[in-house]
C-alpha cells in the first residue's frame, strides 16, 4: 500500500468517525469491529449482522426501503472486498451507484441520510476503511453513466412492484 492510499484511508475513517449520528453512537455496543473485512452475517443474506439490525430500525414499517438499503449494503461490501482487483472494484462501484439510486427512487426523502449512515457503519474499522479507499483508487478516469431521476427504481434488483402491494 503507498503512502497516498493509506492517507486517503485514514482520512476517510477521520471523516467517518465525527459524522457518527446520536443514533450511531447508541449502537456501539452492538457494532461488528471485527478484523473480518466482511464481518458476521449469521443468516447469509449478504448483510453484517449489526447493519441488518440498523436497516429494521431505520426502515421499520417500509418492505421497499429496507430491500433497497440491503441493496446498498451488499453492493457496497462486495467494492470493499473486490479492493485489489481493478475489473471486480468497477464492476461494483457500478453496483453500489444502482444501489444508491434504487434507494433514491423508493425513498427519495431519506435516502441521503440512509446512505450516509450505511457508509458510516459498514466502514468503521481502519481495515474496512482502507479496503474501501484501496478499491476507490480504480475508479479514476471512469464514467459511470446515471439513471434518470424518475426511472430510479428500474436500478432495485428485486420486484418494487411485489412489495408496494
Amino acid at each position: 500500500m503507498n503512502t497516498r492510499t493509506l492517507v486517503t484511508a485514514l482520512l476517510l475513517v477521520g471523516v467517518f468517525q465525527p459524522a457518527c449520528s446520536k443514533e450511531q453512537t447508541e449502537a456501539d455496543a452492538t457494532r461488528d469491529r471485527s478484523d473480518s473485512l466482511a464481518g458476521v452475517d449469521t443468516d447469509g443474506n449478504g448483510v453484517r449482522d449489526d447493519l441488518d439490525e440498523y436497516i429494521q430500525s431505520a426502515a421499520a414499517g417500509s418492505a421497499l426501503t429496507q430491500k433497497a438499503m440491503e441493496q446498498n449494503v451488499q453492493a457496497l461490501e462486495e467494492l470493499m472486498l473486490a479492493h485489489e482487483i481493478a475489473d471486480k472494484s468497477i464492476d461494483s462501484a457500478i453496483k453500489v451507484m444502482r444501489a444508491t439510486e434504487c434507494l433514491y427512487g423508493v425513498n427519495p426523502t431519506e435516502a441521503a441520510h440512509l446512505s450516509d449512515e450505511i457508509e458510516a457503519r459498514m466502514f468503521n474499522t481502519p481495515e474496512r476503511a482502507k479496503a474501501y479507499a484501496s478499491a476507490h483508487k480504480h475508479l479514476g478516469g471512469q464514467y459511470f453513466r446515471g439513471t434518470r431521476t424518475n426511472e430510479r427504481v428500474t436500478a432495485c434488483d428485486f420486484d418494487v412492484g411485489a412489495l408496494e402491494k
